[in-house]
C-alpha cells in the first residue's frame, strides 16, 4: 500500500484545476465569488504545514519511521498576486451544466431554491443524483456508503456520478 496523498492546492492549480474564491452567492447562470482565493491558499498552507508538523513530531516521539515525501520547497502558485481570480461565473458561458456541490462539514444548501430536500434539509438523492437533472450532491453522509462523507471514501461516489453525467451527454 502506497500510504495516503496531500490535498495541495497548489499543485492542483498547477495541474490545471481551476482555483476559486469562497462562493458569494448565485442567480440565474451566474455564480459569485468572493476575491480570497489567495488568501485562503496562504492560509491552508500555513494550517497545513502546522498540521504536518504536529504530525511529524507525534511519529519522531513514538519512533516511528517515516517515509521521506519532500514537500516542494516554494509553493507552485504565486499566492501573492491579486490578479486573475474569477469573481463572476456564467455557468452558461462556460458551458458547465451540471454542479456536484461538495462542501464542508455541515449542511447549508440555502442558496438552492428547487425542491430536492427534505425537512430536515438533507437532499433527497440517490447515490447524489438529484431529481433535478444536473443537480448532483457529492461527499455527504451515507451517500451511498459509510465513507462517503471521507475523503478517502468519496472516490467510488464520484467516479459513480462521472459515469453517470457523461452517459446523460
Amino acid at each position: 500500500m502506497a500510504g495516503g496523498h496531500d490535498i495541495d492546492l497548489q499543485q492542483f492549480g498547477a495541474n490545471g484545476m481551476v482555483l476559486l474564491g469562497r462562493m458569494k452567492g448565485a442567480a440565474g447562470s451566474k455564480l459569485y465569488f468572493a476575491a480570497d482565493l489567495n488568501y485562503n491558499l496562504a492560509k491552508s498552507e500555513t494550517w497545513f504545514s502546522s498540521f504536518r508538523s504536529e504530525m511529524d513530531d507525534y511519529a519522531n516521539d513514538r519512533g516511528l519511521e517515516l517515509p521521506q515525501n519532500p514537500r516542494p520547497a516554494q509553493p507552485v502558485l504565486d499566492s501573492s498576486s491579486g490578479g486573475n481570480q474569477i469573481e463572476i461565473l456564467d455557468l452558461n458561458d462556460a458551458g458547465i451544466s451540471s454542479i456536484i456541490w461538495a462542501g464542508g462539514f455541515r449542511y447549508n444548501f440555502n442558496w438552492i431554491e428547487l425542491p430536492v430536500f427534505y425537512e430536515s434539509g438533507e437532499p433527497i438523492a440517490r447515490r447524489g443524483i438529484s431529481g433535478f437533472p444536473g443537480l448532483y450532491f457529492l461527499g455527504l453522509r451515507r451517500t451511498y456508503a459509510a465513507g462517503s462523507s471521507l475523503l478517502a471514501g468519496v472516490g467510488d461516489d464520484a467516479a459513480y456520478l462521472a459515469e453517470h453525467i457523461t452517459s446523460r451527454n
